[in-house]
């Protein structure tokens, strides 16, 4: 998903063809303009010359959980990488994802090791978020967890088959189910500053 991130979208790029071309996997980047006010679009237009890039342009801001939905719907890949355009997940972890799908889990995702730079109100915020999320849950919501993570296909397919419209990805993810393990995940300065990053 991508919401006034022209001054990020190149080095995105960069960042992640770096990744795939260590891990000599052949991809595709998604990029989905989520009615971005700024040059987002012209600056992703910019990149397809020099990657492997599809471009998602919704007609305004519809926020980020629908753009990620987007990206899901057109995603084809044998495994999906969801990340943020803000460099708030650092590319480089896809390898240790990638290694794990290899090893036979279906979803890898990243987790924040520590919220201790978030205020107090905040933290306390997130946790009351999660309990009250987790009451009566068969399938509890991970606290911390982040929407960065690699997906196999048959969860992708699982994803683009679910009627809701107004959604809530991190409980999407934890209904589906099938085999999943976490990664603990620094979040740069970078991402800091820009992080969109909800609960």
């Amino acid at each position: 998903p991508c919401y006034n991130e022209a001054k990020n979208i190149e080095r995105l790029c960069q960042e992640v063809d770096q990744v795939f071309k260590k891990i000599a996997v052949p991809y595709e980047l998604i990029l989905v303009n989520d009615g971005s006010q700024d040059d987002t679009l012209a600056v992703a237009y910019s990149q397809i010359k020099r990657y492997p890039i599809k471009i998602v342009q919704l007609s305004r801001n519809y926020g980020k959980e629908i753009a990620l939905s987007a990206g899901i719907d057109h995603a084809e890949g044998d495994v999906t990488v969801i990340i943020d355009a803000d460099l708030q997940h650092p590319p480089v972890f896809i390898e240790d994802f990638y290694k794990h799908w290899q090893a036979g889990y279906d979803m890898i995702y990243g987790y924040r090791v520590s919220r201790n730079d978030e205020p107090f109100l905040k933290r306390c915020f997130v946790k009351f978020f999660y309990g009250l999320m987790n009451i009566g849950q068969t399938r509890k919501i991970t606290p911390n967890t982040l929407d960065f993570r690699m997906m196999d296909k048959k969860i992708i397919t699982a994803m683009q088959a679910m009627p809701e419209s107004n959604r809530f990805m991190k409980g999407l993810y934890s209904w589906v189910g099938f085999t999943n393990i976490g990664i603990p995940v620094d979040i740069p300065e970078i991402g800091r500053a820009s992080c969109r990053e909800r609960v």
